[in-house]
């Protein structure tokens, strides 16, 4: 892999003759390549030196052009000492790589950019400058742009609106203004090969999640498309590969700048770490070739990328019709939990192809009711891939909120596409035990998850409470809980007049036209889809109480999740919050002050809370904050998050084992041979995954040697447990023959229990495999969540391991013709010798013959020495991923083999002549060995 210092050692700076600007307002960013001669960056620089705007510095930063760039800019610093020249010799085509050498170098409070193919209006820095000095607070400032493409001309630029920048970038690169700090704190652009196209789409995207974006409306700037050497014109568009990159945990780290020398240009690792090799080939085809080819040809011959990074993630793709918070809360906020094993891509549900349904582990489907979104999850389905519904709300039951809602009445298009979504999920996730009830009558595969915030917000506040100043109320929400302000509202008007100017209220998001005027000063904000910024600022605002009004008379509202109850804890508020169903947690007086939907009692709890003082208030936000912490934080849940996608894998590979109600059986065997502490963990798991859409059916196996048997059978009595008695293996295999189950789990290993597992072709695990560092109290009902999630990751393994195993062995085996289909009068008798190959095809069991087993002991030694036929090798060889020197031959479209023994590659080898297969085995040797030596440190370690 390549290193970015690479292509930053051999840079120059050439400062002009006269006093360079020893402290400039801006620095101004140009990176240029190859545009001297056309009369471009001449164009670029005049339009610079032209603003009304003076207090600046240009830094120009040359990729190694060949056409007399060098000379344009040197004639431009003999006319302006502002210009600051560096020069590179080697030409790395990222542009991306060079402004953040501008950037570091810059000493401008602000910085600003402009390119060699564009032009500035006069006035363009001083519109800039002076809306960022009123804004008044850290922000980046941005105004319209006029694209012209021939005859062609679009203005891009128009209020910000984060969801739609999820959908495209909205904003061009010379039109914004941000302060120099932005960089240093939240990264520069990212210079990987894959981002080069759209890396300025992602740094907006990374700097709006902490700072406010505001439009200036006035135009800035001009921009000729599609000129040569330009992206558009050298670039793929890969708005897929591009996504998939922008939320790869971790990747914060190589985007600060003491660290940009140091990260990899082509590193795939990651990608590799949780996507599929399909989707890495094809960002090694589209990327990193054509790179490769013609910057860097002698890259072609280092070891394959990520050939040491094994996938120990799972990957989900998230879609929705457009992104909303939401998505933030329930999925992306994982991703920022230490050693997360989940890696997540949002795409939106216009922009998904069907192809994108093949990247990922688990497709989610989030707040989906759309024709055109149940056709991607039929097509999921068609492609064997794992499916979630997500729902943060009751949808089901959101006609009752008014006749606006009234297109999810029963029976309307909306309401039949999302009953469709939901029936045939694979697993439905939600956030409330209201929602989870009318969804269970749909789909029994649900399970209902906690809210949850990040724990940083709850635990570090970044000022101290302010000593004085009025009494600051604010309500942070939408038109949706306009119904109980207008209910309500006659107690702010009160509260408003006792108190006057001591009294500030804030609404956000919620504007409150129509309604009676406050007798106090009032403020008003929009709403932010930018749940990260909305987060931050509200910690910094300093609010004394915060609102959450809630009327759940009806299902939609009783089926909301307490997420007002972490945000306004967050804020280092305390909360008045209705007596309603989803705030039932919430103690009055310890965590948060409650009221009933009455103008009175909201007046008193207003009273109340200012009667308080800081000290009172206080100690509820505190208590509030330790509860938080210990239910409702991100880590706290993440073992949840995890087990439900676990579960949805699980689930997709039973789909032909789910019985008529949708649940998919599997049997517990308690067992004789060890202690009772693994016999009570095998009750709890089962306890437990009845929660998540399985049945289990539990067996006493020898009743009379189990001593605390009567206290299985309560257990299994209070928690709803089908529990039945065998006295020996041959009434326990009848048992498992009369049903279809999934997989056997039994407490204690058993060599009689892997036959009979065998002899059924059903996977068995044999013990308790739970996580060491994943403790609980034997005396809880259910499992903690990290052994939840270590027990079904287990399970899904077993499942998954068993069908590749079954695959294998029907291919290696000679079936027999079936024979007519007739009752069988008892299963045939199985001897050793076809005990040792357990997976049988099904159909042959039910019409009672088994198959021919060819050379069964040859076969069975060579499994044992992992041997594979001729036949075999070559279909392997065939199956196996393509290396990059393959991938270039490709893109090159020739197919000449190569000629000797020339390195060590796998496909080097594939394609070796006869001449060199004596050295090639020897160094394949001598790799293996190393490999397994490798492999005997790790495991000892």
């Amino acid at each position: 892999m390549l290193k970015a210092k690479q292509f930053l050692n051999d840079g120059k700076m050439i400062y002009p003759p006269g006093s360079y600007p020893a402290d400039p307002m801006i620095s101004i960013i140009m990176p240029t390549y190859c545009r001297g001669s056309n009369g471009y960056l001449r164009r670029a620089i005049e339009s610079v030196l032209k603003q009304s705007f003076k207090n600046y510095e240009l830094i120009i930063v040359d990729d190694g052009s060949t056409d007399g760039t060098a000379g344009v800019i040197a004639e431009m610093q003999a006319l302006d000492s502002r210009i600051l020249h560096i020069r590179h010799e080697t030409n790395c085509g990222l542009p991306a790589l060079r402004i953040n050498e501008g950037l570091d170098i810059a000493r401008g409070k602000y910085i600003a950019y402009q390119f060699d193919d564009c032009q500035w209006l006069p006035d363009a820095l001083q519109h800039l400058h002076t809306a960022i000095i009123a804004a008044g607070k850290p922000c980046l400032v941005y105004g319209k742009c006029l694209f012209q493409t021939g005859d062609s001309e679009q203005v891009l630029g128009k209020r910000f609106d984060y969801a739609e920048l999820t959908q495209g970038n909205q904003l061009a690169g010379n039109s914004v203004l941000h302060p120099r700090s932005f960089v240093e704190e939240l990264g520069g652009y990212d210079y990987h090969i894959v981002m080069k196209r759209l890396n300025d789409w992602d740094l907006w995207q990374r700097w709006n999640k902490r700072y406010p974006f505001i439009f200036v409306d006035q135009l800035i700037a001009r921009i000729d498309s599609g000129t040569e050497h330009s992206l558009a014109s050298t670039s793929p568009y890969d708005l897929t590969g591009v996504r998939v990159m922008l939320d790869l945990t971790n990747r914060m780290n190589r985007l600060l700048p003491p660290n940009w020398a140091e990260g990899y240009l082509d590193d795939l690792s990651p990608v590799k770490r949780a996507y599929s090799p399909e989707l890495v080939d094809e960002l090694w085809r589209l990327h990193l070739a054509p790179w490769y080819e013609q910057h860097a040809p002698q890259l072609l011959d280092q070891p394959e990328y990520g050939q040491h990074t094994e996938k120990t993630a799972n990957s989900l793709l998230v879609t929705k019709m457009g992104f909303d918070p939401s998505v933030d809360i329930t999925i992306l906020n994982f991703l920022s939990v230490p050693d997360s094993n989940v890696e997540a891509c949002f795409i939106p549900s216009n922009q998904l192809t069907p192809d994108d349904l093949k990247l990922a582990d688990v497709n989610i489907f989030h707040r989906s009711f759309y024709r055109s979104t149940n056709e991607l999850q039929e097509k999921s389905l068609e492609f064997n891939r794992p499916v979630m519904y997500m729902m943060d709300d009751d949808l089901l039951g959101l006609h009752e909120l008014g006749p606006e809602f009234s297109c999810f009445a029963p029976g309307e298009p909306f309401q039949k596409e999302l009953v469709q979504h939901i029936a045939t999920a694979d697993m439905v996730a939600v956030y409330s035990p209201v929602v989870a009830d009318a969804v269970r009558s749909i789909n029994p595969r649900v399970k209902d998850l906690r809210t949850n915030i990040l724990a940083k917000y709850i635990e570090r506040h970044p000022e101290p409470r302010r000593p004085k100043g009025p009494f600051r109320i604010c309500f942070a929400g939408t038109d949706a809980r306009k119904q109980e302000f207008q209910k309500l509202f006659p107690a702010l008007v009160q509260f408003s007049a006792e108190m006057g100017d001591q009294l500030e209220i804030h609404f956000w998001g919620f504007a409150p036209e129509g309604l009676p005027a406050l007798r106090c000063p009032v403020f008003y904000e929009p709403q932010s889809l930018s749940y990260t910024e909305y987060i931050l600022r509200l910690r910094g605002a300093q609010f004394d109480v915060m609102l959450s009004p809630l009327d759940d008379s009806s299902r939609a509202k009783k089926g909301k999740c307490p997420i007002k109850y972490l945000e306004i804890t967050a804020a280092r508020s305390i909360g008045i919050y209705s007596y309603a169903h989803p705030y039932a947690l919430i103690e009055h007086n310890l965590h948060g002050i409650k009221a009933s939907n009455t103008p009175e009692a909201w007046l008193e709890a207003l009273r109340y809370a200012w009667k308080l003082g800081p000290e009172g208030r206080e100690q509820i936000f505190q208590a509030a904050r330790k509860d938080i912490l210990a239910e409702y934080t991100t880590e706290a849940q993440s073992s949840s998050f995890q087990t439900i996608v676990e579960t949805t894998m699980l689930h997709a590979m039973l789909r032909e084992k789910r019985k008529e109600n949708g649940v998919p059986d599997y049997a517990l065997i308690i067992n004789a041979g060890g202690d009772d502490a693994a016999a009570r963990k095998l009750l709890r798991s089962a306890a437990t995954l009845k929660g998540y859409g399985f049945q289990p059916k539990v067996s006493l196996l020898g009743e009379e040697k189990l001593h605390h048997a009567p206290d299985y059978k309560h257990f299994a009595a209070s928690h709803g447990l089908e529990m039945v008695s065998h006295t020996d293996n041959a009434s326990l295999d009848s048992w498992l023959g009369s049903h279809n189950f999934s997989w056997i789990h039994a407490a204690n290993f058993d060599p009689d229990l892997s036959a009979l597992s065998q002899r059924r072709s059903i996977p068995a695990m044999l013990g308790m495999p739970f996580a060491e560092n994943a403790h609980s109290s034997e005396t809880a009902e259910f499992l903690s969540p990290q052994q939840l999630h270590y027990i079904v990751k287990s399970y899904r393994q077993l499942v998954s391991q068993w069908w590749h195993t079954r695959t294998i062995a029907v291919e290696e085996v000679e079936l027999s013709p079936p024979a007519p289909e007739q009752p069988p009068a008892e299963p045939p008798s199985v001897n050793n010798d076809t005990a040792a190959a357990p997976l049988i095809a099904r159909k042959h069991h039910e019409a009672g013959k088994l198959p021919k087993i060819k050379k069964r002991r040859k076969l069975k030694l060579a499994r044992r020495r992992k041997k594979l036929t001729s036949k075999q090798k070559r279909a392997k060889l065939k199956r196996r991923k393509l290396g990059k020197a393959a991938l270039l031959r490709r893109y090159r479209k020739g197919r000449k083999p190569l000629k000797g023994a020339r390195g060590k590659s796998k496909l080097k080898r594939a394609y070796a002549t006869k001449r060199g297969t004596r050295k090639i085995k020897k160094a394949s040797a001598k790799s293996k060995r190393s490999t397994k030596a490798l492999r005997r440190k790790k495991r000892a370690a």
